[in-house]
């Protein structure tokens, strides 16, 4: 037969072990919301960013397709983003004698993207067909 008290001290122990667990599992889940509440407020804080600064401001995929666009670029070129987002290229709305150097600076930046000028000048087409420098 088992020694009692042995066996109530393995529990003792047993459940000193588990509730030390379940601290460090409160601890984890606690730190885990910090962090999303921080991500959270993080892209907030980038998206108000992209959507109001005072120029067009795109999310391109590698396709050239537009992923996102800010309130610039549906007040530059007169399309609204639902229009445009996952539906469009960017090249759609550059004026056809500066696509070629934009696909070129484009492929530039997605293989390194320092070695292309942050901002350079470009003709856009809008809506209505007038051209914007």
């Amino acid at each position: 037969m088992k020694d009692p008290s042995r066996t109530n001290q393995e529990l003792l122990e047993k459940n000193s072990f588990l509730k030390h667990r379940i601290r460090e599992l409160e601890q984890a889940e606690a730190d885990r919301k910090r962090t999303e509440e921080t991500l959270r407020a993080s892209e907030l804080r980038y998206q108000t960013i992209f959507e109001t600064t005072g120029t067009i401001m795109l999310i391109v995929e590698e396709d050239m397709t537009i992923s996102f666009a800010n309130d610039g670029f549906e007040s530059l070129t007169g399309y609204k983003r639902v229009e445009v987002e996952g539906k469009r290229k960017w090249t759609e709305f550059i004026e056809k004698g500066d696509v070629e150097i934009m696909i070129t600076r484009h492929q530039s930046r997605r293989a390194d993207p320092g070695s292309v000028e942050k901002s350079y000048e470009f003709r856009l087409v809008h809506r209505d067909g007038h051209l914007k420098n």
